[in-house]
């Protein structure tokens, strides 16, 4: 994605999804951050995501490239794909 706009329909288009579902919470599972260099990470996890009733609705992996600009961490890229987990 190009810039924030873009990101922000993005997301808003997962919101409305999750929402029909009846979501309601996510939790974060198998963290693991790996330090490439004093400012590149990889981040990697599996999310779950909960409907209000408490069933699982789904399950994703992620991995995520950070970059540490000054004093903030910035995502740069990112990557979600469903598993079988």
């Amino acid at each position: 994605m190009r810039d924030s706009a873009e990101v922000e329909a993005f997301f808003s288009g997962v919101i409305y999804d999750l929402e029909r579902k009846n979501y309601d919470y996510s939790e974060i599972r198998d963290l693991r951050v790996e330090m490439l260099s004093n400012r590149l990470a990889l981040v990697r996890g599996l999310a779950v995501r909960h409907a209000k009733d408490a069933t699982e609705l789904e399950r994703l992996r992620a991995v995520y490239t950070l970059r540490k600009e000054m004093s903030e961490w910035k995502f740069v890229t990112a990557a979600a794909y469903p598993t079988d987990d």
